[in-house]
């Protein structure tokens, strides 16, 4: 872009987030079909390590409506209606075993 500064770079995706009507049920899913385990859960968030440096974020839809504040800081409100996109990473290897698994 002309006349910008020059981005100091960016070095992955520390979160990513999602928002669901039923917190059960998306973490049953998410348990039983990746074998993901929370590193945190309460009745409006669940939090998963994903690889080395990833944290897959489900939150309860309309329930992180107001900020929170945490020893480390304040968390501000945020939530998300409508079309969301996400992406697990895998290598090509696994795409064939991914298909059939989901399938």
């Amino acid at each position: 872009m002309s006349g910008t500064a020059t981005s100091p770079g960016l070095t992955g995706v520390l979160e990513t987030g999602i928002y669901v009507d039923d917190m059960a049920r998306a973490r049953a899913f998410y348990e039983s079909v990746f074998g993901l385990s929370p590193m945190f859960s309460d009745d409006r968030l669940t939090a998963y390590p994903v690889g080395p440096a990833s944290v897959f974020l489900i939150f309860l839809r309309g329930g992180t409506v107001e900020p929170v504040t945490l020893p480390s800081g304040i968390v501000p409100a945020h939530d998300a209606s409508g079309a969301q996109h996400f992406a697990f990473a895998i290598s090509a290897d696994a795409v064939a075993p991914w298909r059939n698994r989901l399938r």
